[in-house]
C-alpha cells in the first residue's frame, strides 16, 4: 500500500479521525472505519450495503455498485478500502478539502457516545428512531471458516501446492512464520493431510482466541505465499516446493562452450575437451550432486569419481588434493594423477604418511576419522566428522606445529590435519601445544611426486591405445555388483591427447572397453558407476536417469592463459 497520499478526516463537532490512504491510485478509507462517522455497513459472502441516513447503496462481488458510476471497493492485504467518491454518494459534504485534511460536516443524529459506543462494540450502527413503520435491521454476518480444499502442480523444478481457505465473506488475516490466523472468524477446528505433496505434510485449523488459526507443517526447503481471492471469498497458500524431475534434463548440444565436441556411437556417448583449452581438476566434499561441484568450482562440466561407502561417505580408495593425502589406497587398483599443468599420470600408486619429530620417525596406519587402538590415524577435517576419543591422543597440526591437543573426541575443522595415537604406543609423538612434527607423503614410485591431485577407481580399461580390463590383477571379484551390467563412466584421453569423458548407457566394464577402443581412445580408467554414474555438461545429464550424491568428481575447467596466470 502507498502512502504518498495520506490526510486525516474530522467530521464537524465530533472527537473522532480516520486517515486516508492511497491504494492502487486511488484515496481511500478503511471499510471498518465508516461506523466512526455513523455509517451503517451489512455484508455478507456476496454484498456490502452501506446506509446512511435515508441513503442506501449495495456493493456485489462481480458486478460492482447499483450505482454505476461509482468506484468499486478494493480488497488487501484482507481488508476492504472504500474510494471517497463513495462518501460523497452517501451525502458527506466536504467544508475543507485540503492537502493537509479533509474536514466533513456534522452529521446530524450521531452523537459522540454513539460513536464511542461502536468502538467497542463495532456492531452496525442503527438509524434514527422515527415514528413511522416499523424496518427490520439485517443482522451483522459473522465470519466463517467453512473448509480447505487443495490441489498440487508441478512444472520443470517446482512443486506448488495450493491451499484454499474457504470462507463466508472476506476478513482480515495475520501471516506469522508458518501460521495464518484468520481474524474474528468462527468454525469447525480440523487436521488434514496434504496428499500428494512434497512441500506441505498437513494442515490444522483450530480456535484460538483471535479467530481461527491454519498452521501448516512444511518440508525444510519450503516457500509460503498467502494472499485474498473473491467470489467467493477465500484466502489462498501457495507452497513452493523445489523437486526433481521424473528425468533429468538432457545437455543442450547446441550450445556447447567452445572446445567441447559431443559424440553419440550407439550407447557410447563421449565428451571431448580440447587439451590446449580445458585442463581436469579433482574436486571432493561430502555427498553432493555433480551439477553441485560444477557450479561451485566454476567449471563447464564434470563427472564422479571413485568408490566410496555409502554408509560413511568416504572414500575407499586414494583421494590426493593439492598434495594431501585426504583418503589412502588400497594399493591394488589403477588411479589417475593430476600434475599442475594438466599432464596425466596413470598407474597404481601406492603413498603413505610419515611422522617425523626430534624423538623419531613413524608411518601413519589408516587415513580415517575414528581412531583405533594401536594404530596412528591420521584425518584432514572436513567440518563434519569428528575424530579422537577416550584412551587417545589427538594432536592438531598446522606448519609443521603442534596447535592443540586433545584427550577427547572433537569436529575437526574443514582442511585441519589432525593425528590420533595411544601416547604408549607412539612415544616419538609429542604431547604438548607448539611441539615440532613434520608431515610428508612418502611415495613407492618417487615419479608420482609430481601429481598434484590424484584419483583411484578401476579398471583400467585402456592403456596406450590397448585393451586392458584385468579384474584379477585389479583385485574385482566379478561376482559382485561391482561387475554387473549397468552404466557405465570413464575417464580417458584420445590419441591426441585432448580429454574425454565417457558415458555407456549399459554394459559390463569389458563391454565398455572394447567401445572405447573402437572409438579411438588412448587412455581410460572406469570411475564408480551404475546409481553412481553422472556427467553433467550444458545444463543436463547424459545419463537419462537420476545418480546419487558422490563425494568427489573430475572437472573439467577453462585452461588459464599466460596473463591470467
Amino acid at each position: 500500500m502507498g502512502s504518498v497520499l495520506a490526510r486525516p478526516v474530522y467530521v464537524a463537532g465530533q472527537n473522532v479521525r480516520i486517515d486516508t490512504r492511497t491504494l492502487q491510485g486511488q484515496e481511500v478509507l478503511p471499510l471498518e472505519g465508516l461506523a466512526l462517522l455513523g455509517v451503517q455497513i451489512n455484508q455478507d459472502a456476496q454484498r456490502i450495503e452501506l446506509a446512511f441516513q435515508n441513503i442506501k447503496i449495495t456493493f456485489k462481488s462481480g458486478s460492482g455498485w447499483d450505482i454505476p458510476s461509482l468506484p468499486g471497493l478494493l480488497f488487501e492485504q484482507g481488508r476492504w478500502y472504500v474510494p471517497l467518491p463513495i462518501m460523497d454518494a452517501l451525502g458527506f459534504r466536504a467544508v475543507n478539502n485540503l492537502p493537509e485534511l479533509i474536514d466533513y460536516a456534522a452529521v446530524p443524529g450521531v452523537s459522540v457516545p454513539q460513536v464511542e459506543a461502536a468502538i467497542q462494540n463495532p456492531q452496525p450502527v442503527q438509524p434514527p428512531v422515527n415514528t413511522g413503520p416499523t424496518v427490520e435491521v439485517p443482522q451483522p454476518v459473522i465470519p466463517a471458516f467453512q473448509g480447505i480444499r487443495h490441489s498440487v502442480q508441478t512444472e520443470e523444478y517446482t512443486e506448488r501446492t495450493r491451499i484454499v481457505l474457504d470462507l463466508n465473506m472476506p476478513i482480515q488475516y495475520e501471516v506469522k512464520d508458518n501460521k495464518i490466523t484468520l481474524v474474528g472468524a468462527q468454525g469447525q477446528g480440523l487436521a488434514q493431510a496434504i496428499s500428494g505433496s512434497k512441500g506441505v505434510k498437513g494442515i490444522r485449523v483450530e480456535q484460538n482466541h483471535q479467530g481461527m488459526q491454519a498452521t501448516l507443517t512444511l518440508s525444510k526447503d519450503a516457500d509460503m505465499k498467502v494472499f485474498p481471492l473473491q467470489n467467493p471469498p477465500r484466502v489462498v497458500i501457495d507452497v513452493f516446493q523445489y523437486v526433481r524431475p521424473v528425468l533429468p534434463p538432457f545437455p543442450n548440444l547446441s550450445n556447447l562452450p567452445a572446445g567441447v565436441t559431443y559424440q553419440k556411437l550407439g550407447d557410447l556417448e563421449l565428451l571431448v575437451f580440447k587439451k590446449s583449452q580445458f585442463q581436469p581438476k579433482l574436486t571432493s566434499g561430502f555427498l553432493q550432486g555433480v551439477e553441485t561441484f560444477v557450479k561451485q568450482g566454476q567449471a563447464v562440466a564434470g563427472i564422479n569419481g571413485g568408490y566410496f561407502d555409502m554408509k560413511t561417505g568416504f572414500p575407499v580408495d586414494m583421494v590426493v588434493r593439492d598434495g594431501r593425502l585426504l583418503f589412502g589406497g588400497l594399493e591394488k587398483r589403477s588411479a589417475v594423477g593430476f600434475t599442475p599443468t594438466g599432464d596425466l599420470m596413470w598407474g597404481i600408486p601406492k603413498a603413505r604418511y610419515t611422522l617425523t619429530t626430534p624423538q623419531g620417525q613413524g608411518r601413519v596406519n589408516s587415513v580415517r576419522s575414528s581412531p583405533r587402538d594401536g594404530w596412528l590415524t591420521l584425518f584432514v577435517g572436513d567440518d563434519k566428522h569428528v575424530v579422537g576419543g577416550k584412551n587417545h591422543v589427538t594432536l592438531t597440526v598446522q606448519d609443521g606445529v603442534v596447535t592443540r591437543v586433545s584427550t577427547s573426541a572433537f569436529k575437526a575443522a574443514e582442511g585441519e590435519l589432525t593425528i590420533t595415537f595411544q601416547p604408549e604406543k607412539y612415544p616419538f609423538l609429542p604431547t604438548v601445544v607448539g611441539a615440532p612434527v613434520g608431515v610428508s607423503v612418502a611415495w613407492a614410485d618417487d615419479s608420482w611426486t609430481t601429481a598434484r591431485d590424484v584419483l583411484a577407481a578401476g579398471p583400467m580399461l585402456v592403456r596406450e591405445g590397448q585393451y586392458a580390463v584385468n579384474a584379477a590383477q585389479e583385485d574385482f571379484d566379478v561376482k559382485t555388483s561391482v561387475w554387473r551390467p549397468t552404466r557405465q563412466v570413464a575417464f580417458g584421453t584420445t590419441s591426441a591427447g585432448d580429454y574425454v569423458f565417457a558415458y555407456l548407457k549399459w554394459g559390463t566394464p569389458e563391454d565398455f572397453a572394447r567401445a572405447l577402443l573402437k572409438a579411438g581412445l588412448k587412455e581410460a580408467m572406469r570411475l564408480d558407476s551404475g546409481t553412481s554414474a553422472t556427467v553433467f555438461v550444458s545444463g543436463g545429464f547424459l545419463n537419462r536417469t537420476w545418480s546419487r550424491p558422490v563425494p568427489n568428481a573430475i572437472l573439467m575447467v577453462p585452461r588459464l592463459t599466460t596473463a591470467q596466470k
